[in-house]
Parts: C-alpha cells; structure tokens; sequence
C-alpha cells in the first residue's frame, strides 16, 4: 500500500570490470600487417591487430600513438614482426565510480635464441569532473638480465567546452639507469592546448624526449628529441552551394636535439574544401628544412651524406565519399627530397558489388632521384570482404612489394557458431627471395561465461 514507508535504498558497487586469460595462444587468426615504405631514418609503426590485446585497450591508452607510447602490447609476443611463443596472459579492464583501471602481465618462453620474459602494464585513472582526469602508468618487463621499468603521470583538462589542455611526463630506465652512463636523461615531457569551435581550430604543443629515454615495454618514434608544433585551422561554411566547408591551414613545426642543435623544420600550408556531396579534396605546399646528423642510408648502397637540406613538397589528396558503391581515394606528392626529388602516387580503390561483398586495391609507388643513385619503391594490394551472413566472414588480403620481392596473402573464414565463440580457417602463403612457406590452419575458440 501507499502508506507502507518506504524501503532505505540499498548500496550498490558500480563498477564495469572485464578479465580476460589466454594460455599457449598462437594469434595464427590474427590479420596481417599492412606493408609499409620507409624513405625515413625512423623506425615504422605497426598497429596492434590481436584481439586480445584490442579489447580495453583504451584503458591503456598513454602518451601520442605512433610517436612515443610508455605501453605498446606489439612488444608481447612479437619480435621484429615474428611471434615469439606466448606461455600465456591476464588482462583486467574497467571503470568504477570515475577511476579506470587497466592491468596487463604475460609471459613468454625461450624460443630462438630468444629469453622468456615477464611482460606487465599497470594503468589507472580518475575523473576530475566531466571533462578532466588524472592518471598514471607503470610498465615492467622483466627476463634473465633483470627487471627494466617505465612510469609516468598524466593531466587531461578542459577548463572551457572549447579548450582541451593535456601534458604527461615519463621516465624509463627504472630500477636501473643507462649502463653506460648513470647520469644520462631518461624521461620524456609533453605538454599542448587545443582550441576548438566551428570556425577556429588552434593547437600548440612541446614535446621533450630525451637522448636516453628508451621504455623497454614501449614505442619511441625519434628520441633526443625538443619539438615545438602548431598550427591554426580556419573552417569557414558557406550558407549555399556546393561547398558544405572550407579549411584553411598553417602549420609549423620547429625540431631541435636536446643539446639545441636544430634538426628540422617545416612550414605547412594547406586548403580543402568538404562537398555537399561528401567528396573532398585537399592540396597543400611544405617548405622544409632538416639536418642530417650522420649519413643516411636510405637503400643498400644509396647513402645520403650528413649535412643541411631545404626541399619544398606539393601534395594533392582527392577523396570520393565512401557511401557509393565505388569511391577511389588518390594521393599525389612531388618536390624536392635530400638534395634529389621524389615523386609518389598513392591510389585507394574500393567496390562494393553488394552491400555485404566489397572489393578494395591499392598501389603505392615512390619513385626517388638522387646523385647517388635512383630506385622506385611499390607495394600492390588487394582485398576482399565478404559477410555471407550476421555470422560468418570470408576475408582476403594479397601483397607485393615489389622492391623486397615480398608476396603475401591472408585467407580468413570466420564463423561465429555462437556468442563470443569461433571457428577460424586460415590460409597464409608467404614468398620472399630467402623462403616459400604456406600456413594452413583450423582453429576454434570457445567463450566461457562465468
């Protein structure tokens, strides 16, 4: 009845946390890495594709991705792009009352010359309001030479709807110092400002990174490192016509060492225009600057001398939207490279025959002029997709790099038989000038709920 008292409510944990195990996997499903072209003296990133390591891992998220990460799980159970045998893993993910917690540790066995090692991430945040939150992280990576630990602090902030403030700072090396020097900087520092609204978009930021800073657990893109960027985005709409938005851009990049000897600049300028009918095309010119501070080989027996370069660079991107059936994105680049030039064509194409089967290509040519020497890079792609139903899959991936004699494929049928769980069917050919191999796999995993 309505004159009962009502009852006192009950407390409650809110919380949202995920575990997940995995014992002797292989991550033979896994889809193969794009390849790349390197015309650049920096190591190149691959992004993680194995699903155990994608689900949650925003709760690792630290750092600028693809330039300097204290946590990049490709380090567990790859080496130099080749599985390194996983004993196995535990993850737990979530959030609970404003913190967010990540916790990662896996350990692999001897393989290859290679140790078995010890692999942990530990990440914990908390929500300061609703649009600010403070975090740390710490990484371990522990084997037969001892343990090497990363950790750092974070800030994200947002003062005003339209203002984003973020920075971090990290130190590596930990419990033990560079053994060569027990003075050498170990750390890195971040810090930006980003203003945003519909016509005005701002952006100024400095990133530190010492000679030494080297997380064993980590990505490091360039270190020795003192990099000033930014830029400002105008964004004007016209009220009619074909048009639906203009950018208009200026960026600047200024790169010194840590020493402040310069090592590059760039002064970047751009216009596009967004279509009314999705389409977008962009052009823009870069003057650049850079310093070489040792030779650069940048193919066998092509060395670029250490020295100044000024080069300027064009490039135009054409990009048809992806909601037709057929839509092709091509990117053309030309200029000046090193004390050469260099012209690249970059051409996307994709088909969609039905809603549920697409056909995609690609090409990629870098053709490079130097005095000492001219070579063309190309790398040939194919894929298909195609989802016979809400539950199984067929996917393909062809590759040749021509330049490498590199042929690859990934043949993938997927068919979840049931929540969660799949049955894998796997073909895998590889040719290189050094090997041939065919990898044929049936795989099935099943998902207990407890």
């Amino acid at each position: 009845p309505d004159s009962l008292p009502a009852e006192p409510p009950c407390p409650r944990l809110k919380a949202s946390l995920a575990i997940d195990l995995t014992y002797h996997t292989d991550f033979a499903e896994t889809e193969s890495d794009r390849l790349q072209v390197n015309l650049t003296r920096f190591p190149l990133f691959f992004p993680e594709k194995r699903e155990f390591f994608l689900e949650g891992s925003d709760y690792f998220d630290f750092g600028l991705s693809d330039r300097i990460q204290p946590f990049f799980s490709r380090k567990i159970g790859l080496s130099n792009q080749k599985p390194v045998p996983l004993i196995g893993g535990v993850k737990l993910t979530g959030k609970m009352e404003g913190f967010g917690l990540g916790l990662l540790s896996a350990a692999t066995r001897s393989n290859a010359g290679l140790d078995g090692e010890q692999l942990s991430a530990f990440r914990f945040t908390r929500d300061i309001g609703l649009r600010s939150r403070a975090g740390l992280i710490l990484t371990d990576r522990t084997g037969p030479a001892g343990s090497d630990q990363t950790g750092g602090i974070d800030l994200t902030a947002g003062p005003h709807p339209n203002l984003d403030l973020q920075g971090f700072w990290l130190r590596s090396g930990w419990p033990n110092p560079s053994p060569n020097r027990t003075d050498i900087d170990q750390s890195a520092s971040f810090a930006e400002a980003n203003w945003h609204d519909p016509f005005w978009r701002i952006k100024l930021n400095h990133l530190r990174v010492s000679e030494g800073f080297n997380p064993s657990l980590g990505f490091v893109r360039q270190a020795d490192l003192d990099e000033t960027f930014g830029y400002i985005d105008l964004h004007p709409q016209p009220k009619s016509g074909l048009v639906r938005e203009y950018g208009f851009k200026g960026e600047w990049t200024y790169q010194n060492d840590t020493r402040g000897h310069f090592l590059y600049r760039s002064n970047y300028w751009r216009g596009q225009a967004n279509f009314q009918s999705g389409d977008f095309v962009l052009l823009s010119w870069d003057l650049q600057s850079e310093r070489l501070p040792v030779d650069f080989e940048i193919r066998p027996g092509i060395v670029i001398p250490a020295g100044d370069y000024t080069y300027r660079q064009g490039n135009l991107i054409i990009h048809t939207d992806p909601r037709r059936s057929f839509s092709f994105i091509p990117n053309f680049a030309w200029g000046d490279f090193y004390n050469g030039h260099k012209e690249s064509l970059n051409l996307n194409l994709t088909w969609a025959v039905i809603e549920t089967f697409k056909l995609g290509g690609s090409i990629e040519l870098d053709q490079v002029n130097l005095p000492q020497g001219n070579f063309v890079a190309r790398i040939f792609e194919q894929d298909i997709r195609w989802d016979i139903n809400n539950q199984m899959t067929i996917q393909s991936l062809a590759q040749w790099d021509r330049e490498s004699a590199q042929v690859s494929g990934n043949l993938r049928f997927s068919w979840e038989y049931r929540p969660g769980s799949l049955l894998y069917l796997i073909f895998n050919p590889l040719r290189t000038d050094s090997e041939t191999s065919f990898l044929f796999l049936a795989k099935v995993t099943y998902l207990f709920r407890l």
